[in-house]
C-alpha cells in the first residue's frame, strides 16, 4: 500500500508549474511542521530553502531509515532530495508553548512558486498541555491558540500581496479554519484554500455562524475511514474519505494515508464504527453542560499529571506510578469535584455497556463493513446532573419484626395439601 513517501519517489522530480498542488502536497506541509526546526528557520519573513533547513536539522539528528522510516525526519531527508519541494523557502516560524494557561502552538509559512504561500500549523505534540487543549475546545469558546493562529496571518500577511493556502493535521486543521474565519477581509480575501487533515471541528454556535459558513466554501476536510478525532464536534464543509493501511484510532497517523498517483485513495463514506463514535460524543456533550466540562477536564488533567510525567508516552512509561499519583491526587481533591468526575465515569460506563449491548454483536458479526447500520441505540439523553451536589442515600427502612408476617404474605403462599388425618 503506497503511502505519500512512496508519493515522493512518483511524484518529487515534477515541479508545481508541471503538476498542480493538491491535497496530498497539502498533508506532506502539514507533517513537515512538526518539526522543531528552532532557531534554523527565523520568525521573520528572511527565508532559507527545504533543503539548507533540512540539513542542518538532520546534521543534528540523522534518521535511521530501517527503523524510522514512518516519521517526520524520514519525511523530511526524503523531501528535500527531490525538484518538487527542496527550494521551497521556509519562513515567518513561531512556537509558543505556556503550560500554565494550557497553549501549544507553532505553525511555520512554505513559499510557493507563481506568488503563493502556504501557512502550515502545527497538529497536538505528544505533551499533556497540548492534549489538554484539545479537549478545552469542548466547552471554550475560543482556544488561546485558535487566537494565535488568527493573529499570525494577519501580522505576518496582511502587508503581502502573496495568495495563501492554509492547513494542518489534527488539531492544525481546527487552526487553519478558524485563522481563515477570524483574520482581517484583506487577508481573507487573499485565501484560495484550507485544507482540515482529520482536523476536530467547533462548537453547534459556531458551525451555524455567517463567518463559517462563507469560510466552508473554501475548505476541504480529509479524514480516514474509521476517523475519530475528525467527527469531534461538529463540521460542515466539503469532505473527503480515505483508505488507511491502519485500524482503528491509528488511521490518525498520516503515514497510513493511503495514496494513487497523485492523490489520496477514497473511498465512500465512514465507517459504521465512527458514525457510533460521532453519535456518543455528541450525546455525550449534550448530557453535560459547558462548566461542568470544563470542572471535569480540570480535574482529570490534575490527577494524571504526575510530577515525573508531562507527555503521553512519560505516562504510559511509568504506568504504575501514574495510577499512584492519580489516586492519591484523586483524593486530595475537592468533593465536589470528585462528584463531577465519577458522574462523567458513570456516564461512559453507560454507554460503553450500551455498545457491548447493541452495537458489539453487528461488529462481530461483520468485520467486512458490509453491514451499516443506521440505527444504532447508544445511552439516552437523561437530565443533566447537578455539578456538586451528592447523590442523596435513600432513607434506610426499619428493620421489620421477624416475627411479624404480613396477612398478604400469608394469602400468597402457595396452598399445599392437607396431610393430616381425620380424628
Amino acid at each position: 500500500m503506497a503511502d505519500f513517501i512512496d508519493y515522493l519517489d512518483w511524484r518529487g522530480d515534477l515541479g508545481f508549474d508541471s503538476a498542480a498542488f493538491n491535497d496530498v502536497d497539502s498533508l506532506i506541509l502539514s507533517d513537515l511542521s512538526y518539526i522543531p526546526f528552532g532557531s534554523i528557520v527565523s520568525p521573520s519573513s528572511q527565508g532559507v530553502s527545504l533543503a539548507q533547513a533540512g540539513e542542518a536539522f538532520l546534521a543534528e539528528h540523522p534518521v535511521d531509515e530501517k527503523k524510522e522510516r514512518n516519521n517526520v525526519p524520514a519525511l523530511l531527508e526524503k523531501a528535500i532530495k527531490t525538484k518538487r519541494f527542496s527550494q521551497l523557502i521556509l519562513s515567518d516560524s513561531i512556537n509558543i508553548f505556556d503550560a500554565e494557561n494550557a497553549t501549544q502552538f507553532s505553525c511555520i509559512a512554505f513559499t510557493l512558486p507563481n506568488n503563493r504561500v502556504y501557512i502550515a500549523f502545527r497538529g497536538t505534540d505528544g505533551t499533556l498541555v497540548g492534549w489538554k487543549e484539545d479537549f478545552n475546545m469542548s466547552f471554550m469558546d475560543v482556544t488561546p491558540s485558535q487566537i494565535y493562529a488568527a493573529r499570525y496571518i494577519d501580522e505576518h500577511f496582511f502587508a503581502s500581496d502573496k495568495r495563501l493556502l492554509l492547513g494542518g493535521h489534527s488539531k492544525g486543521g481546527n487552526l487553519a479554519v478558524y485563522a481563515a474565519m477570524n483574520c482581517s477581509s484583506v487577508v481573507k480575501n487573499r485565501i484560495e484554500h484550507v485544507w482540515s487533515l482529520d482536523g476536530p471541528g467547533f462548537r453547534h454556535e459556531v458551525v451555524t455562524s455567517p463567518a463559517y459558513i462563507e469560510t466552508a466554501e473554501k475548505c476541504t476536510l480529509i479524514v480516514p475511514e474509521r476517523t475519530v478525532f475528525g467527527l469531534i464536534l461538529e463540521t460542515d464543509m466539503p469532505t473527503k474519505v480515505i483508505k488507511s493501511s491502519e485500524v482503528s484510532i491509528l488511521q490518525h497517523d498520516p503515514f497510513s494515508w493511503q495514496v494513487s498517483g497523485g492523490s489520496f485513495v477514497e473511498t465512500e463514506d465512514i465507517a459504521w464504527r465512527s458514525k457510533f463514535w460521532d453519535r456518543a460524543m455528541s450525546t455525550w456533550i449534550d448530557t453535560f453542560d459547558p462548566d461542568q466540562r470544563k470542572e471535569f477536564f480540570d480535574a482529570f488533567f490534575d490527577i494524571i499529571s504526575a510530577p515525573n510525567a508531562d507527555t503521553v508516552a512519560g505516562l504510559y512509561k511509568s504506568k504504575l506510578a501514574t495510577i499512584n499519583f492519580a489516586r492519591k491526587a484523586f483524593k486530595q481533591l475537592p468533593e465536589e469535584n470528585q462528584a463531577t468526575l465519577k458522574s462523567v465515569f458513570a456516564y461512559v460506563a453507560g454507554t460503553g455497556k450500551d455498545f457491548l449491548g447493541t452495537a458489539l454483536p453487528r461488529l462481530l458479526r461483520d468485520k467486512n463493513e458490509t453491514d451499516r447500520p443506521e440505527n444504532i441505540e447508544i445511552r439516552p439523553k437523561t437530565e443533566k446532573p447537578p455539578k456538586s451536589e451528592k447523590k442523596e442515600k435513600p432513607p434506610k427502612q426499619e428493620k421489620k419484626d421477624k416475627t411479624e408476617k404480613p396477612e398478604k404474605a400469608k394469602k400468597q403462599r402457595k396452598p399445599v395439601e392437607d396431610t393430616e388425618k381425620p380424628a
